[in-house]
């Protein structure tokens, strides 16, 4: 979950590549782009799991590596961000290690298609496989309390490493 609030800060440091050429490697174009596509898609991927017929067929072990496959679409965001595009001298003195506007793109669609998909449908799944009223009561504060860990650590990771994009 910290990487909903580690998010923005990567987000909005992923170069447009295409506009880099051009020296200009951050426009304002590019992150409302990026960033109104990430909300776009947590929409919809959110809403898709509400369909409880659609969410009773997905099994328990698909969830479990959706979530781990989300960390490694969350893995992609520093490699597309660092080191922070640089233009020196009428000339770009350093790129990200991974360059690719459609690659960005991509994985931005499927970070936020596991971020909200997931967590909703976790929410609704976990209770079917709880056996009584009690463990589901100690499942939602479970749920709740990572929820709130995960967007207190990712806070406090975020302005760790905000000195990286300086």
């Amino acid at each position: 979950m910290s990487g909903s609030t580690m998010f923005p800060l990567f987000v909005l440091n992923v170069p447009c590549i295409r506009t880099a050429k051009k020296l200009q490697p951050y426009t304002d174009e590019w992150s409302l782009i990026y960033l109104t596509l990430c909300q776009l898609c947590d929409f919809c991927w959110r809403m898709l799991p509400l369909n409880k017929k659609f969410v009773r067929k997905i099994p328990v072990k698909l969830v479990i590596v959706l979530c781990f496959a989300r960390v490694g679409f969350a893995c992609m965001f520093p490699m597309l961000s660092l080191p922070k595009a640089k233009v020196t001298d009428g000339e770009l003195s350093s790129m990200p290690v991974i360059q690719s506007d459609v690659f960005a793109i991509i994985n931005l669609v499927f970070f936020a298609l596991l971020g909200s998909f997931t967590a909703t449908i976790g929410y609704v799944k976990y209770q079917d496989v709880l056996d009584n009223e009690a463990e589901k009561a100690r499942g939602s504060f479970i749920l709740g309390a990572y929820l709130q860990t995960g967007l207190f650590l990712g806070s406090i990771s975020s302005v760790c490493l905000i000195p990286l994009f300086k």
